[in-house]
């Protein structure tokens, strides 16, 4: 779990990303730095993306657990149906989820977030893209860009 102040300095050091339309900066998290971009609502006001944000970087292990396990149930048939190389044996659900490093988290002012994950060559560099919405449901698992 990140404590309070590392969470506090990382939304603290924000800035406003004029082409993106949002807010970015990043944390560190467990010797990782993960792209952080917050957007505001329709008032131009950062404060609920900020609230989502801090909730969901304080329990970060357990919305990551979930996104590993949400990622796997929806993409690891797929990866072992289609994305297989020649010879290369069945992916197991362990190694799929360990093979999956956080790169971006995006918060919305609405509740929404997006976890972008590198796929570490699961699917041929491929970024895998999660949607967790307001209720904390993962409801959109993808294989982006």
């Amino acid at each position: 779990m990140l404590n309070d102040a590392h969470i506090s300095n990382a939304l603290n050091a924000l800035s406003y990303e004029e082409r993106f339309g949002c807010y970015t900066g990043t944390v560190e998290i467990d010797g990782v730095l993960i792209d952080l971009m917050l957007h505001t609502d329709d008032a131009d006001d950062l404060t609920p993306a900020l609230r989502r944000a801090r909730e969901v970087l304080h329990e970060f292990p357990a919305y990551h657990h979930l996104a590993e396990a949400y990622a796997a149930q929806e993409l690891l048939p797929l990866k072992n149906d289609l994305w297989l190389e020649e010879d290369e044996p069945l992916v197991t659900e362990i190694e799929f989820k360990q093979r999956l490093t956080p790169e971006a988290l995006v918060f919305y002012a609405e509740g929404d977030v997006v976890f972008y994950f590198q796929d570490g060559d699961l699917f041929w560099g491929h970024t895998v893209e999660l949607m967790l919405d307001a209720a904390d449901r993962f409801i959109h698992a993808v294989i982006a860009g």
